[in-house]
This record gives structure tokens, sequence and C-alpha cells, in this order.
């Protein structure tokens, strides 16, 4: 039994960490995880369609290039008594990679219960 304890004494001498497993304990690490915005892009054109919750834009370079752009429902709840012409300029702010516009820049028409939308032939 002697042999067998100075073993164990010159194992746990040449390995300190197998013969006791030593543990601190700190603080713990947070990590703050940052969500990235998407970007945003902007498309000109002309307006062909306009709706409550869709707009449809040709592009004023190009005549064969046609998108459409549903709104978002902050944008939504603003153009919800608004109207544009068709032809009138227009500049959609979108968000990339998806046909979703956040923003439109060009002239909005406030409707009038008294006036109905006319639309006008050009």
């Amino acid at each position: 039994m002697p042999a067998l304890a100075g073993v164990v004494l010159s194992f746990s001498l040449l390995f300190p960490s197998a013969a006791m497993a030593q543990v601190s304990t700190g603080r713990p690490i947070h990590v703050k995880i940052k969500t990235p915005k998407q970007k945003k892009l902007s498309f000109k054109g002309l307006v062909i369609n306009f709706t409550n919750s869709a707009i449809t834009v040709q592009d004023r370079g190009n005549m064969a290039l046609v998108r459409t752009f549903s709104f978002d429902q902050e944008l939504t709840r603003k153009v919800e008594s608004r109207r544009m012409e068709p032809g009138s300029k227009v500049t959609v702010v979108y968000l990339k990679g998806t046909d979703t516009a956040v923003k439109l820049k060009g002239k909005l028409i406030k409707e009038d219960e008294d006036f109905p939308i006319v639309h006008r032939r050009r």
C-alpha cells in the first residue's frame, strides 16, 4: 500500500489540475447584440397606379422598368385619405431587398368628400 500512496502523491505533484479542479467565478460577461438597420434605397419615376396600400411606378430613364411597392403600416396611415395623379413625379424610398415603401416624395393630393376622385385623361 505505501507504494500506491507514493504513486498517487507523485501523480498529484506532476499534474495538480488532475488532482483537484480549480473553479473561479467572476462577473458574468454581458454581450450587447446590435441589430443592423436595414439600408434604404430610392426609386425615381412616374406614377402609373396609386392605391391606399400600394403604388406602381415607371422608371424615368428606362420606360420598360415598372415596379410596384407596398406600403409599410406607418406609410399606409399617412396616405389613407390622399392620392397621387397618374403621371406625376415621385421618389419612393424603400427597404433594400424588399418592395416595401417607407416614404414617398411627391405631390400627394388630399381627398375631399365633396370632390370624389376623378382621373383626367391625358
